[in-house]
């Protein structure tokens, strides 16, 4: 299993956070290494208070299924 230290997953909270930004929407992101577990984490200003959930839930479900986290949309329409 590959692996994910707290650098990579700042790095990725970072490029995350800026393209929220970019796009003008609060929430919040989650980083969860591939067995699910919380690297990192942020709630940006503004957003709601149950976005740190749904967040992390959606990063674990990603994880489990090793897509990405796009694609379970996708899936959870089928």
């Amino acid at each position: 299993m590959a692996s994910l230290n707290l650098a990579e997953a700042e790095v990725i909270l970072a490029a995350s956070k800026a393209k929220m930004v970019e796009l003008g929407v609060k929430m919040s992101i989650s980083v969860v290494d591939p067995r699910g577990d919380l690297i990192t984490m942020c709630k940006m200003d503004g957003a709601p208070w149950r976005t740190p959930v749904v967040s992390r839930g959606k990063a674990v479900a990603s994880a489990s299924f090793e897509v990405a986290s796009g694609a379970l949309t996708d899936n959870s329409q089928a």
